[in-house]
């Protein structure tokens, strides 16, 4: 797909073998899949993957944490993560250190997570909500930003500045000055403070039929903003190309 802003998007919809003694199949298919991915990110695709990859996510996070390898099944999933694919149920499930169930299993209730949406390190939109966690379903997350101390201010600001130095984010002053770049700084800011947020900033879980109140230094400002939004368009590209100005009378 392509988008406004020189923004291509392929979403890649996944469904592993279910039967794990399909061992070569599974092997070769991950395979195929690492190959569309390679060839997606070089000719500079936003990636989105997603669907039911038949591999337990719980145990291969459990796996990583433990600094294993992991087994066959898991290939898809190291690739994923050694080239910084973001789990978006991790980014904003409630748990940022597991995904969570998606699948309950008809014959023993077992509960495993095997379903799952992945985004490119690049992706350039604004967030998508994962839903596979059904108490997600019907809320969505809210920051309870007023009830916020110091303590979490310099809790979040020392996470922030940890999180920095470890993705090595000094390197991003080297990109050039173009619409590509824009994207990539928006994205890696973005993230930032998601991960941020998520690990430092009390939440609650709000129902769609919720309505919450704007603060009042917000709505104080809006005839202000919509004065200064009324003098910005005098200024638009159209009229200062054909050196028309505004009329400083109005």
């Amino acid at each position: 797909m392509f988008f406004k802003g020189n923004i291509k998007v392929r979403i890649i919809i996944v469904y592993l073998h279910a039967d794990l003694t399909a061992r070569h199949q599974r092997q070769a298919l991950q395979a195929q899949i690492i190959e569309i991915l390679n060839a997606s990110h070089s000719a500079q695709y936003h990636i989105i993957i997603m669907g039911d990859f038949n591999a337990n996510l719980d145990h291969f996070h459990l796996s990583v944490s433990k600094h294993n390898k992991g087994c066959w099944q898991y290939s898809l999933f190291h690739y994923l993560q050694q080239n910084r694919y973001t789990d978006l149920q991790l980014i904003f499930g409630s748990d940022q250190t597991s995904p969570g169930f998606t699948f309950t299993s008809p014959q023993n209730d077992a509960i495993t997570c095997i379903d799952a949406i992945f985004t490119s390190p690049s992706f350039s939109f604004a967030p998508l909500y994962c839903h596979t966690r059904k108490s997600l379903r019907t809320k969505r997350k809210v920051y309870n930003v007023s009830s916020i101390e110091e303590s979490d201010w310099t809790a979040f600001a020392e996470y922030s500045e940890k999180y920095f130095r470890n993705h090595n984010y000094k390197k991003y002053d080297t990109l050039s000055a173009n619409k590509q770049s824009i994207n990539i700084l928006w994205t890696k800011i973005k993230e930032l403070l998601i991960t941020t947020a998520n690990k430092t900033i009390p939440c609650i879980y709000r129902s769609p039929d919720d309505l919450i109140p704007k603060p009042k230094t917000l709505t104080s400002c809006y005839s202000a903003l919509k004065r200064l939004n009324h003098i910005l368009l005098q200024f638009r590209t159209k009229y200062l190309s054909h050196s028309l100005w505004p009329d400083a009378s109005k």
